[in-house]
């Protein structure tokens, strides 16, 4: 690509040193003036077409902007369409509202996978992706999400498909916290300890899978009023206690019921299937 040819309009005599003194000043705010815009409108990258000194890359590393330079023109069209954005002349004409936006899966999202995987031992390392860039544009394994970002302008994770993956350890509680996740799935690991409450907290799941691994504990209160699950596996587990009354909301999962509660007495199994027949 041609580099463009250097156009200069005036004419700056330094013949002392107090001159360049001060130019040196003025340039240093002129860099750092142009740096603080693009922080206050929320930029978190900036693509030029032309070049621009190293002075100014180092001045927007140091601010945590990092920078591209010499970016051509049609380039340039193409990352604009592809994030909606606009292509700006003039640092004047930049706002928050011409900045172009790349799908990013929601924080807290982020930050509940995170605390997924510190719970977990992953012996073969098939988690090992988690740790690297987005777990929805960088399809972290087992991580699926919605193709669309929502009304709140993220990514948010669909699926958490982790089947058969030698995973052990216990469940974070923070799981509670994909809030549009439909489908739990970690069937066939070796994941101990209780279910955490807080999958309560995920209305729109509808599947609930957690067979054939080592859970122990009773069934919590809070899955009973999940408005769209219609199905829960738990056999092959170490479950035990009494069956919650909330499950009675649970209408879609009523056939599946005996396969539920495998480890509960046959009688518990059936004070179980009459409380679904009676509601």
């Amino acid at each position: 690509m041609r580099r463009p040819k250097p156009k200069t309009k005036h004419k700056v005599d330094i013949d002392t040193v107090e001159k360049f003194q001060t130019l040196r000043k003025q340039e240093q705010k002129y860099f750092d003036d142009m740096v603080q815009q693009c922080k206050d409108v929320g930029a978190t990258l900036v693509i030029c077409q032309w070049g621009f000194d190293d002075e100014a890359n180092h001045l927007l590393m140091h601010r945590n902007l990092p920078a591209v330079r010499w970016v051509g023109g049609v380039e340039l069209e193409f990352i604009a369409i592809g994030t909606s954005g606009r292509i700006v002349p003039m640092f004047q004409e930049l706002t928050a509202e011409k900045l172009g936006k790349d799908n990013i899966t929601d924080p807290t999202e982020v930050e509940a996978l995170k605390a997924i995987k510190e719970r977990l031992i992953d012996p073969n390392g098939n988690l090992s992706n988690w740790i690297r860039g987005d777990p929805c544009t960088s399809r972290w394994t087992g991580v699926l999400c919605f193709n669309e970002t929502l009304i709140d302008d993220y990514l948010h994770v669909q699926e958490l498909q982790l089947m058969n993956l030698s995973l052990s350890g216990n469940l974070a509680p923070e799981i509670g916290s994909l809030a549009y996740m439909e489908r739990l799935n970690f069937m066939w690991n070796k994941i101990i300890g209780s279910i955490p409450k807080e999958i309560g907290n995920i209305k729109s799941l509808v599947l609930l899978l957690l067979n054939g691994n080592l859970l122990t504990g009773s069934l919590p209160d809070e899955l009973g009023f999940l408005p769209n699950l219609g199905r829960i596996q738990i056999d092959q587990d170490h479950i035990s206690g009494p069956l919650p009354a909330s499950f009675a909301n649970l209408n879609n999962t009523s056939d599946n019921i005996q396969g539920l509660f495998i480890f509960l007495s046959e009688v518990l199994v059936a004070e179980s299937l009459n409380l679904f027949r009676h509601t």
